[in-house]
């Protein structure tokens, strides 16, 4: 019982070593969302490649602050018809201090339903100690973009085999706790005779 218990207490205690920035949005297919007005030409996720990794360049200058944007495609037909609910989530390393947002676009006409348009904006929100002087190289942000369906309209599919494993290691503990019980309860029993 003991042995179970560290083991997931070291697990537990590996979660904070993580050090990244996470943006997400979960939306349905039929969700309303604001149509595009005008066409753009975005990277496309979809079933088959849901997974981008990227560089954004912040290459712009609004309010003193350093901007950039991407345009993404999102196709959730195929292979995931049966799935109504999804998830757009970026990550980028917490050393880069950026701020992410996500805004999602019908495409024009709206023609195609399970496809919708993701605007991805990206704002340079740190501070440089000691102060530099600007060049005209633009920052460079990495980071990644995955596209995955929710599973019961909550659970990321992603998600499943951690939450799987966290099960399997719980109901080991608790059957050891529960065998140790009637270990002892059985010893109690046999001293009472």
């Amino acid at each position: 019982m003991v042995q179970g218990l560290a083991f997931v207490l070291i697990l537990l205690s590996q979660f904070s070593l993580i050090y990244c920035n996470t943006e997400i949005i979960n939306f349905g297919v039929q969700d309303a969302v604001s149509s595009l007005q005008r066409a753009q030409l975005p990277v496309e996720l979809s079933a088959g490649a849901n997974k981008i990794e990227s560089i954004i360049l912040l290459n712009e200058t609004v309010e003193g602050r350093d901007t950039g944007d991407l345009w993404l495609s999102l196709d959730t037909g195929g292979s995931w018809d049966a799935y109504v609910r999804f998830t757009l989530r970026i990550s980028w390393a917490a050393s880069y201090p950026t701020d992410f947002s996500i805004s999602l676009y019908n495409p024009p006409g709206a023609l195609l339903e399970r496809v919708k348009y993701a605007h991805i904006q990206a704002v340079h929100s740190g501070v440089f100690t000691p102060p530099v002087e600007r060049t005209s190289e633009p920052l460079r942000v990495p980071f990644t973009v995955i596209l995955e369906p929710l599973a019961f309209g909550v659970l990321p599919l992603s998600v499943q085999p951690v939450l799987v494993c966290l099960g399997v290691v719980i109901h080991s503990v608790l059957a050891k706790m529960a065998m140790e019980a009637r270990k002892e309860s059985v010893l109690k029993a046999m001293k009472r005779k």
